[in-house]
């Protein structure tokens, strides 16, 4: 059965400072960061038709020429936020068509205290399956959940619970379901820029486009 998400959202008027221990994106504004895929019919744009509050969400939908399984297209966001051992990091996920055999990613990368090494800790999702993955220090995804078909038409909210002072996992929720991910270790990597960022990527399975929108992102300092 497919698992709803809904949560009325408080969105900070434009005059009021998000505090450095948070970084939020309501996809409000003209487009940010760095968009790329596979070929150039890609989409990644602000659209009004899903949103969970506010006037936009953000949509992605892989190449239409020859579509084919691995087509990505992807956006990535630098997130100027204050240093912390453990972040939060969440989102609203909503697939819009009745297909959802894709895979949704969500990765933050933060150099913690290092000037020369960062991690890069992401979280998968076949919307299909429900089958829920992390990347870790083996350097691939391992499935640390399998909750079903997660339909279509609805907000999904999406959560990591992230300690970068013992490089590990602590949690992920998938709209009601809570997942222990504390026996999971993040990738160490070669430092690429001083600065975290988060790319939110949708990848095609098969010849089927993967078609998402997303919409708020948050990024918290909790400790």
């Amino acid at each position: 059965m497919a698992q709803e998400y809904s949560e009325r959202k408080l969105i900070p008027p434009a005059k009021i400072t998000i505090p450095f221990h948070i970084f939020y994106e309501g996809f409000e504004d003209t487009l940010k960061g760095a968009q790329l895929g596979s070929g150039t019919d890609w989409i990644v744009r602000r659209n009004p038709a899903y949103k969970t509050a506010g006037d936009y969400g953000l949509e992605l939908q892989t190449k239409e020429t020859t579509p084919a399984a691995n087509n990505f297209v992807r956006t990535t966001l630098y997130s100027p936020i204050a240093a912390a051992n453990i972040y939060k990091v969440a989102i609203a996920v909503l697939v819009p068509e009745t297909y959802n055999d894709f895979y949704f990613d969500l990765t933050f990368a933060n150099p913690y205290t290092s000037i020369s090494s960062f991690w890069g800790p992401a979280l998968r999702i076949k919307f299909d399956t429900g089958v829920i993955q992390v990347w870790t220090s083996a350097g691939a995804y391992e499935t640390i959940a399998t909750l079903g078909d997660l339909g279509y038409g609805q907000w999904v909210y999406v959560e990591m619970i992230l300690d970068f002072k013992n490089k590990k996992y602590k949690s992920v929720k998938i709209g009601n379901y809570a997942i222990d991910a504390s026996a999971y270790s993040m990738e160490e990597t070669v430092l690429l820029l001083l600065m975290s960022y988060t790319m939110i990527r949708a990848l095609n399975a098969s010849e089927n486009r993967a078609h998402i929108f997303v919409d708020d992102l948050t990024i918290a300092a909790i400790s």
